[in-house]
């Protein structure tokens, strides 16, 4: 895995001045990816731990200037926003992760999936799901949400969609001059709200091959409104495979759900999987795998077996349509009963061409 920083310097991020009165030297607007990827087995691998992946980002500072006073309020904010501390938190910041930084990558090159961005979340927010993924034979690339200045709040509105549309349009170009990835097979991925982001550049961009939503803003209310407000909603141009995951578990915030985008959708195959207890956060690996792996609730069983069988429904998924192994494809069409997931799947929808 390595972490990399890049700037859009068509884009300035900060104003002219400086909290104290100087003219910055460098205003660009700055791209902070996670790049996980198939690597070299080393004699001594040095395995990063969670706490590195959260110091790693963040959207307000450069991670390379952090103080140690940085570091304690944002291991603060973290678990705030987990509501975990004490012991639990102490065990889940020394977590050793499966990947290794700046690891030698294995020969050839992979399919690439770009995991874009929420309203506020660090890339390291895909990291179990994506070490999964570079295990398999494939290229993760994951965004930090930024807002559209330093200091702001990301916006839930077209501005905030416009942002990540450019930045995940300045990422792909980036990816496409890597080694090691193969370019011609690519696919995009996200959660919440960045999923309006990710369909949107798809019907902008047809080098993309498949769209990939964990419990993404296409299966809301108001990701459908934040579609159809924009100039590029087009269900015809919508014609790569679509997988969408969403659950049936208890719910901190009451966000209508709505399906038009999967119901409008009728070019290429796509999939709706309902998971029985699964809450929107636990479909991203440090809100839901990595804390209950700690953690002892009534919870943590179903959470821990339905993010199981979210992995092995990803890689199939883009094994299908990256890789086009017949196997995955059966696979999908095939019952949860069959999978061995009737117990955390309650439906499988699809619409298939034959």
């Amino acid at each position: 895995m390595s972490f990399q920083i890049l700037f859009d310097h068509t884009r300035p991020f900060q104003d002219e001045l400086d909290e104290n009165g100087k003219i910055l030297e460098n205003r660009a607007r700055p791209i902070q990816m996670f790049v996980w990827y198939p690597a070299l087995r080393s004699a001594n691998p040095q395995h990063l731990r969670y706490e590195e992946y959260l110091l790693l980002n963040d959207i307000e500072s450069e991670p390379w200037r952090w103080t140690d006073e940085q570091k304690q309020a944002l291991r603060q904010k973290d678990s705030e926003e987990k509501q975990i501390s004490g012991a639990s938190w102490e065990a889940i910041l020394a977590l050793e992760m499966a990947a290794v930084k700046d690891a030698k990558t294995a020969a050839g090159k992979f399919p690439v999936v770009i995991f874009g961005m929420s309203g506020g979340t660090g890339g390291h927010v895909y990291s179990v799901l994506c070490e999964y993924l570079a295990g398999h034979g494939y290229v993760a690339l994951a965004l930090t949400a930024l807002p559209l200045k330093k200091g702001e709040r990301w916006p839930f509105d077209t501005s905030g969609i416009e942002v990540q549309m450019r930045d995940l349009e300045f990422a792909i170009k980036h990816v496409f001059r890597l080694p090691f990835v193969n370019a011609d097979k690519m696919a995009l991925a996200s959660w919440s709200v960045g999923g309006v982001t990710q369909a949107l550049l798809q019907m902008r961009d047809n080098d993309v091959d498949a769209l990939l939503s964990l419990d993404a803003a296409t299966g809301y209310e108001y990701g459908r409104d934040l579609l159809m407000k924009s100039a590029f909603l087009n269900y015809k141009k919508m014609n790569v495979p679509y997988l969408h995951m969403h659950g049936e578990g208890p719910v901190r915030y009451n966000v209508p759900k709505n399906f038009e985008f999967y119901d409008s959708l009728a070019v290429a195959d796509a999939y709706l999987l309902t998971f029985k207890q699964m809450a929107h956060a636990d479909f991203l690996p440090c809100y839901g795998a990595i804390p209950y792996m700690i953690l002892k609730t009534e919870r943590s069983a179903a959470v821990m077996a339905g993010f199981k069988i979210v992995s092995q429904y990803v890689l199939n998924f883009f094994e299908a349509y990256l890789r086009h192994e017949r196997s995955a494809q059966e696979f999908l069409r095939q019952t949860p009963a069959s999978n061995g997931a009737s117990e955390v799947l309650h439906e499988v929808k699809m619409k298939v061409r034959m």
